[in-house]
């Protein structure tokens, strides 16, 4: 056993947040100097701080260790080798967006299925800090403010963001779902608009409680600006999540837990690692 297995996933939250300032530390620095200097170019200082948070992400494939974590991962890099062996997603994959994507990934760079999964968080943080640049756009003026929100940002998500888990993987694009809404109220842009829609779409295909979280935020934010047209887009979410769970076994393990109904479990996780361990 290499020193590695303690210093990454047995320290405390800080250490990763040490080594990431670290790596990272100057970039943040001459981004605020940037910012203070009313130079455009502080958006480049924070390149350097995105690769050192994805280098950090990537740190257990680069070691061979492509089960990091709990167990999720091996059930998700399950579903996406049925997906790239069967074409399309079961109907006990509660997921399949999450799993669809990494195996179109993996068809299109001709990588094996655990690289691609390996792939999910890094691509996801990539995505969760251009969603937290549109999302504090729409709310702040103050280019600072921006600036350091989005350090702030690299920050408090990293040490969620080690292993695919589906609710991290939801939670990270949810920044750019809400921005694009935000930015539709405030230009009424067809583009923005069209964009908003198809964001609402994809929140209600990958996580279920990122639905009641995202309709939320919507409707409080349709009442804020006081606009109508926008209010539409948690009635998609939740036509779209409706229709999704109503064609998933989740719907009945949620009702298995009501009293004098009876309703089998699919046990999805289980026949997924097999598959893993299989390969």
């Amino acid at each position: 056993m290499s020193s590695y297995e303690p210093t990454i996933y047995t320290a405390p939250v800080v250490v990763t947040i040490a080594v990431l300032l670290a790596l990272a530390g100057v970039s943040y620095y001459y981004t605020i100097k940037a910012v203070r200097a009313h130079n455009n170019k502080w958006v480049y200082f924070l390149v350097p701080a995105i690769i050192a948070g994805v280098a950090i992400l990537l740190l257990p494939m680069f070691k061979g260790y492509y089960l990091p974590g709990r167990n999720d991962m091996a059930e998700h890099t399950g579903h996406v080798i049925d997906i790239i062996r069967l074409g399309y997603a079961t109907s006990h994959n509660h997921y399949p967006l999450q799993h669809i994507v990494p195996a179109l990934f993996a068809g299109v760079a001709n990588v094996p299925a655990n690289v691609a999964a390996m792939m999910v968080m890094p691509m996801s943080y990539i995505v969760y800090l251009l969603g937290m640049g549109l999302l504090l756009t729409q709310i702040f003026k103050n280019k600072l403010a921006v600036a350091i929100g989005l350090i702030l940002s690299t920050l408090l998500i990293e040490p969620m963001s080690g292993t695919w888990q589906a609710t991290n993987v939801a939670a990270m694009v949810m920044p750019l779902a809400l921005g694009a809404a935000l930015r539709a109220i405030r230009t009424g842009s067809i583009f923005w608009k069209s964009f908003a829609v198809i964001m609402a779409v994809a929140v209600a295909l990958l996580h279920y409680t990122a639905i009641i979280i995202f309709v939320g935020a919507i409707l409080a934010a349709s009442i804020i600006y006081r606009n109508k047209a926008v209010a539409s887009l948690p009635a998609v979410t939740l036509a779209v999540g409706l229709l999704f769970i109503m064609d998933r076994p989740i719907l009945s393990e949620l009702t298995s837990y009501l009293p004098g109904l009876h309703v089998p479990v699919y046990t999805g996780a289980t026949d997924a690692i097999t598959t893993f361990t299989r390969n």
